[in-house]
């Protein structure tokens, strides 16, 4: 699915059918990666 609004025509998306385009563009949560604290400068949560 896309997101482009070329798409739809004149039809605006439901909010359920908003998240769920959404939903399939996430590829998911990362895997839980331990660090220790002292390598943790300069990392992005």
């Amino acid at each position: 699915m896309t997101l482009s609004c070329f798409d739809l025509g004149e039809r605006m998306l439901s909010v359920e059918e908003a998240g769920a385009a959404l939903a399939e563009l996430v590829a998911g949560p990362l895997p839980a990666e331990p660090v220790a604290l002292d390598a943790l400068h300069g990392r992005v949560l």
